[in-house]
C-alpha cells in the first residue's frame, strides 16, 4: 500500500467558488482530510457541522485532481472565529474528477497483489557468471552478464472482458557503482462496457484471494488503478491516464515482505490463466461465502469462535448453492468433505461422520452461546479443517488440475496440519 500526504484545495460539488485549504493523508489506518475552514460557507461559529456527511468531495493537490467518496465529518472546532476540522474518507480517486451525479464507473482495472512475482514464478531476469581469465583477459568476453526480457502478456476471456497478466522490467543504478534489473507482474482487466468500480474490485479480489491461498500469505493490494475513457493526460487525443485508487483494505498486514519458501501452488499448478479464470467464475458464484472465509484468514484479530461460525456458514452456503436442497447441517458438512476428496480425507481421517459431528457441536456452541468450550486446541484445528475444506471445494468447483492438489498435499504445513487435525478428531 502506498502512503502519501498532499496539501491542496478542497470543495463540495457545485461550490468550486468556495475552496478550503487542507491536507489529505493516507496510510494503513485509513484516509483523513484535515481542513482549515468549513466546506459549507454557511457554517460559522454559531452553527455546527459535526455530523456532516459528504457523498462526494473534490480536490486539487500536487497538480492532480482528486475525487473523494463516502466521507463524513469526524471532528470540527471553532476558536476565535476560525474553523478547522477532520473528515474521514472511504475512497480516494486520484487524477480524475467524476462529475457531480456521475456513477463511479470504469472500463477496466489494474492491480498488483503482493507476492505476485513469487506466485507467477516466471523469470524475466537471468544472470550468467563464469570465472574470468586473468592471464589472457578478453574485454569483449564478459564473465558476468545480467539480462532482462519482458515476458509477453498472458490473456484470458472473463466475464465479458479480458484478464491479462502483464510483465514489466525496471532498471536502476548509476552504471558505475551498480546496475540492477527489477521485474514486476501485474493484472489488467478490461471490460466490454463501463462497470461500477465495485464490480471491478470484486474481480480483482477473486484473483487476490487465489494468490493469497497459493502463497500462504496475505497478498494485499500494493497498487490499484482504474481505466476510464475520459481520464486523459491533457486532452481527448492524449493517452489515457490511470486513476489511482486508495482505500482501507481488509486484506492488509503491516509487516515486511516475507516471500514464501515454497508455494502451496503457483500459477502453472492452477493451469495458467485459464485456471485463474475458472477460479474467478466459481468465486463469483460463491462471492459472499468466499468473503467469509478469506475475511477470517485476513483479519488476524478475529476471535476463533467467529472464524468457526464464518467458515461453517460459508460451507453451508457453498453446498446449498451447488445442490439447491434442504438437508441438515451435519449432512452438508459430510457432503462437502466427500466432494473435497482424498486430500481432505487425509486431513480428518476416514470417519467423516465423527468430524461432522464435532463441527456441528462447535458451531452450535458458538451460534447458540452454549458456553461448552472456548478457544480450545480442538476448536483451532476444526477451524483449520473447515477453512481448507472450503478452499479444496472451491478448487474442485473451478476444475483445478491435479497438479494444484498434489502441490498442496506436498507442502510441509499442509502435511503437518493433516497430522494434527486427524489426531484431534481421533481422540475427541
Amino acid at each position: 500500500m502506498q502512503e502519501f500526504e498532499v496539501h491542496g484545495q478542497w470543495w463540495l460539488p457545485g461550490q468550486d467558488q468556495h475552496k478550503v485549504p487542507g491536507t489529505l493523508r493516507h496510510n494503513e489506518s485509513g484516509t483523513l482530510l484535515t481542513l482549515l475552514g468549513a466546506l459549507r460557507p454557511e457554517v460559522d461559529i454559531f452553527t455546527s457541522d459535526d455530523e456532516a456527511t459528504y457523498p462526494r468531495l473534490y480536490g486539487y493537490a500536487g497538480g492532480r485532481p482528486f475525487t473523494l467518496e463516502d466521507c463524513f465529518q469526524k471532528q470540527m472546532s471553532t476558536q476565535g472565529g476560525f474553523t478547522s476540522g477532520t473528515i474521514f474518507v472511504n475512497q480516494v480517486f486520484k487524477n480524475f474528477h467524476f462529475s457531480r451525479d456521475e456513477e463511479i464507473q470504469a472500463e477496466g482495472i489494474t492491480f498488483t497483489p503482493r507476492y505476485l512475482n513469487y506466485w507467477v514464478n516466471q523469470q524475466g531476469i537471468s544472470l550468467t557468471h563464469r570465472a574470468p581469465n586473468y592471464e589472457n583477459p578478453d574485454p569483449d568476453d564478459p564473465h558476468v552478464t545480467l539480462q532482462g526480457r519482458e515476458i509477453p502478456p498472458q490473456a484470458i476471456s472473463l466475464f465479458d472482458g479480458t484478464l491479462e497478466l502483464r510483465h514489466r522490467l525496471y532498471t536502476s543504478g548509476d552504471g558505475l557503482s551498480s546496475r540492477k534489473i527489477r521485474q514486476r507482474f501485474y493484472f489488467r482487466y478490461e471490460a466490454s462496457k463501463l462497470l461500477s468500480t465495485q464490480e471491478l474490485l470484486y474481480i480483482a479480489s477473486y484473483v487476490q484471494d487465489l494468490v493469497s491461498i497459493g502463497t500462504n500469505r496475505i497478498a494485499q493490494f500494493e497498487e490499484v488503478t482504474f481505466i476510464h475513457p475520459d481520464a486523459r493526460y491533457s486532452g481527448p487525443e492524449t493517452p489515457q491516464r490511470p486513476i489511482e485508487f486508495f482505500a482501507r483494505w481488509h486484506a492488509w498486514m503491516s509487516e515486511p515482505l516475507k516471500p514464501p519458501a515454497v508455494n502451496m501452488f503457483d500459477l502453472s499448478d492452477i493451469g495458467g490463466m485459464a485456471g485463474v479464470a475458472e477460479w474467478a467464475k466459481s468465486s463469483s458464484n460463491n462471492r459472499l461465502a468466499l468473503a467469509r472465509v478469506t475475511g477470517s484468514r485476513y483479519m488476524k484479530s478475529m476471535p476463533l469462535s467467529d472464524r468457526i461460525l464464518n467458515t461453517a456458514a460459508a460451507l453451508e452456503s457453498f453446498d446449498r448453492t451447488k445442490h439447491r436442497d434442504s438437508i441438515e447441517f451435519r449432512r452438508r458438512m459430510a457432503r462437502c468433505a466427500n466432494y473435497a476428496g482424498a486430500e481432505f480425507t487425509r486431513m480428518i481421517g476416514r470417519d467423516r461422520s465423527k468430524w461432522a459431528k464435532l463441527v456441528k457441536e462447535a458451531r452450535d456452541d458458538v451460534a447458540h452461546n452454549l458456553g461448552i468450550s472456548r478457544e480450545t486446541t480442538t476448536q483451532l484445528f476444526l477451524y483449520e479443517s473447515l477453512q481448507w475444506l472450503f478452499i479444496l471445494c472451491l478448487l474442485k468447483d473451478s476444475k483445478a488440475p491435479k497438479e494444484a492438489f498434489q502441490s498442496i498435499t506436498r507442502h510441509a504445513e499442509f502435511d503437518w496440519l493433516c497430522k494434527r487435525v486427524s489426531s484431534e478428531v481421533a481422540t475427541a
